[in-house]
């Protein structure tokens, strides 16, 4: 079943697959056609941002720092899980579209889920992009099941979707890192690769000599920046999945949470959120 989108090309019957499956659109054209089919839909749509420039282990935030390095959209497929949420699919885009898109960013009548949205927030303001009608689907979890030790998406996600982060961020910027060692390597004196003729005992011409090399070997990993990884790169498919995910997975968030909040006769759960 496609669902209700018409650029959802590759559903599956596959809830595990379907679930990291996110589209990187880098052309107007898809930007246009994805704009339209968001307006046209009406429907809440989840949100997240990629972004550099910001340490957080510093003590640092966004405010004013966070440069924007990709975006991601997340739509309803008109499917719904088990659990009773609807499922939702992701689009990533380049950081240039912020513009295309405008319009429907600061357009305070479309509900834009965001987990932690304050980053994502402050990022986009960086770029010029004044984000409207969002809702943190951190504090609307909070709201709707407070009591909790951990508000974090991937935990959310686990209990309540079940389902988990595509990959971590530093599995995703991390890459093989090599280095140059010497190494003693034994060789016939007859200069034959492979000549075994110096194990015979009448072969006494055929002595083995000992020589240094230097050869590159593997030594662990070290970390890229985000903005290096393009078309092209071999961690590039990661990025897609990785960028659109949390956009999914707040959409999804939203949808299972609303619902949770409906059943305890809720009729306006924005209420409280309009307020913080």
């Amino acid at each position: 079943m496609q669902g209700r989108y018409p650029l959802l090309h590759y559903t599956t019957g596959s809830r595990e697959l379907q679930s990291v499956s996110s589209r990187y659109l880098g052309e107007k054209k898809q930007w246009k056609k994805l704009l339209d089919f968001i307006y046209q839909d009406k429907q809440p749509v989840g949100w997240d941002t990629e972004f550099e420039g910001v340490d957080f282990d510093a003590g640092n935030n966004c405010v004013g720092t966070s440069r924007i390095d990709l975006w991601s959209i997340g739509l309803f497929t008109g499917e719904l899980h088990p659990r009773g949420y609807e499922i939702a699919t992701g689009y990533v885009l380049p950081p240039e579209s912020t513009e295309y898109f405008r319009g429907f960013l600061e357009d305070d009548s479309i509900i834009k889920p965001a987990h932690n949205s304050t980053v994502d927030v402050h990022t986009l303001y960086n770029a010029g992009v004044d984000v409207g009608g969002v809702v943190d689907t951190l504090h609307l979890t909070r709201f709707t099941f407070p009591g909790k030790f951990r508000y974090g998406l991937d935990a959310l996600s686990k209990e309540f979707l079940d389902e988990s982060k595509f990959m971590s961020f530093k599995d995703l910027v991390s890459v093989p890192a090599y280095v140059e060692k010497e190494v003693k390597v034994k060789r016939c004196i007859c200069g034959e690769e492979g000549c075994r003729k110096r194990k015979a005992v009448a072969a006494t011409s055929h002595d083995k000599y000992i020589s240094l090399e230097t050869i590159t070997v593997e030594s662990g990993t070290s970390s890229i920046p985000i903005s290096t990884i393009r078309p092209g790169h071999v961690k590039w498919d990661d990025y897609v999945q990785y960028a659109g995910q949390d956009a999914v997975l707040a959409l999804e968030l939203y949808s299972y949470t609303t619902a949770k909040l409906k059943k305890l006769n809720y009729e306006n759960p924005f209420r409280f959120m309009q307020q913080i």
